[in-house]
């Protein structure tokens, strides 16, 4: 079961410590991650709940204040799942759920009793509505993000190709080398 409250002041300057860590917010300037913080809720969730599943609609981001929390793959088949990550406090997870609107690509379940900051998708776009500038960072630093995905993306593909041809010329050698073949 899921509780929620607002957190107070000083746990709201904490928080925007910790979310001067997520490289989607590491752009903005303090007082900005003071605003953010703000609009977060916490929530108490017990031992074993599932927060979330893959395939969910990704909806909140979630940063862990007290607790451990089981990020994994569930295998239906197998009926086991696969573990991704343990976290605790001040890790954080979901942080792409506010900028995308793809599903949730694992699930979330505590490990005990945990109590999360949570920023929900909704909370997030109406103080990108009120304050501009927070749309403008953010936004850069997504595009920076998937520019720097592309590029990691074409050097794999190169690599690929590099190792393709180098088998390829391996095997004319060895072919040159050893004519029986």
């Amino acid at each position: 079961m899921a509780g929620s409250s607002h957190i107070d002041l000083t746990m709201q300057l904490r928080l925007a410590q910790v979310l001067k860590k997520i490289r989607l917010f590491e752009s903005l300037a303090d007082q900005v991650l003071y605003q953010v913080a703000k609009t977060m809720d916490t929530r108490y969730f017990q031992e074993n709940f599932v927060i979330f599943e893959k395939g969910d609609k990704a909806d909140a981001l979630y940063v862990v204040k007290s607790g451990k929390v089981l990020i994994y793959q569930p295998d239906k088949y197998k009926g086991v799942a696969e573990e991704i990550a343990v976290l605790g406090e001040n890790d954080y997870f979901g942080e792409m759920g506010l900028v995308s609107q793809k599903p949730r690509n694992a699930s979330a379940r505590t490990l005990e009793d945990s109590l999360l900051f949570v920023l929900t998708k909704d909370e997030f776009l109406r103080l990108l509505n009120e304050t501009p500038q927070i749309a403008t960072d953010i936004m850069q630093t997504y595009m920076q993000r998937e520019k720097d995905n592309k590029k990691r993306t074409f050097r794999m593909q190169m690599m690929a190709k590099h190792e393709d041809w180098a088998a390829i010329l391996s095997e004319i050698v060895d072919g040159e080398d050893n004519p029986q073949k």
